[in-house]
C-alpha cells in the first residue's frame, strides 16, 4: 500500500510541476530584448507596440498594454494628465500579473510538497527508496528552482518597465505618435 501511495504522490507532484513549467515556458520573454523592441516600436509606431504588448501576457508587456489602452481612452496629449492615468493603470495590471505568477508558484510548491511527501514515505519504509522516486524528486527540485528564478526575473522586469518604458508611453501619446481610432 505504501508503494502505491509513494508512486501516486510522485506522479501527482510531477504532473503539477509540469503544469507550472508549461506556464513558465509560455512566457519566456527576456526583459532587455523586449524593452528594446517595445521602446523602438513606441518611438516609431505606437499602435504596433500596443499589439506586441497585448500578445505577451504574463509579463510587463501586459501592464504596458493596459497603460497604452488607458492613455488611448483619455485621448489627451497633456503629459501631466497622461502620467496620472497611465501609472495607476500600469500598477493595476502589475497586480494581476503578480497574482498570476503567485498562482503558478503555488502549483509548483504543491507539486514539490507532493513529491517531498512521496520521498518521505519511501524513506520511512524499511527498504531503500526507489531510484525512480529519487529521480522525480531531483527533477521537481530543478523545475521548482527554474520557476522561482523565472518569477524573480518577471518581478524585476515589472519594476524596471515602470521606470524605463512607462515614461516612453507617455511621450508617445504626448507627441501624437499613437493614432487614435476614429470616434
Amino acid at each position: 500500500m505504501k508503494t502505491f501511495l509513494t508512486y501516486g504522490l510522485a506522479v501527482v507532484g510531477l504532473a503539477m510541476m509540469g503544469v507550472a513549467l508549461v506556464s513558465v515556458l509560455t512566457s519566456s520573454l527576456s526583459y532587455p530584448a523586449a524593452r528594446l523592441a517595445v521602446t523602438n516600436l513606441l518611438r516609431t509606431n505606437a499602435n504596433r507596440a500596443e499589439m506586441l504588448c497585448k500578445s505577451t501576457p504574463g509579463t510587463f508587456c501586459e501592464a504596458i498594454a493596459a497603460a497604452i489602452k488607458t492613455a488611448a481612452m483619455i485621448g489627451s496629449q497633456d503629459p501631466a494628465v497622461l502620467a496620472t492615468a497611465t501609472k495607476p493603470a500600469y500598477d493595476a495590471a502589475v497586480m494581476m500579473v503578480r497574482m498570476n505568477w503567485k498562482q503558478v508558484f503555488g502549483k509548483a510548491k504543491m507539486g514539490l510538497m507532493a513529491v517531498a511527501g512521496s520521498a518521505m514515505i519511501a524513506i520511512s519504509s524499511d527498504t531503500m527508496p526507489p531510484v525512480l522516486i529519487v529521480l522525480v524528486a531531483l527533477a521537481t527540485i530543478a523545475i521548482g528552482a527554474y520557476v522561482l528564478l523565472r518569477r524573480a526575473d518577471i518581478e524585476r522586469g515589472l519594476v524596471l518597465a515602470r521606470a524605463e518604458i512607462l515614461p516612453e508611453v507617455d511621450r508617445a501619446f504626448a507627441e501624437g505618435r499613437y493614432a487614435l481610432p476614429p470616434r
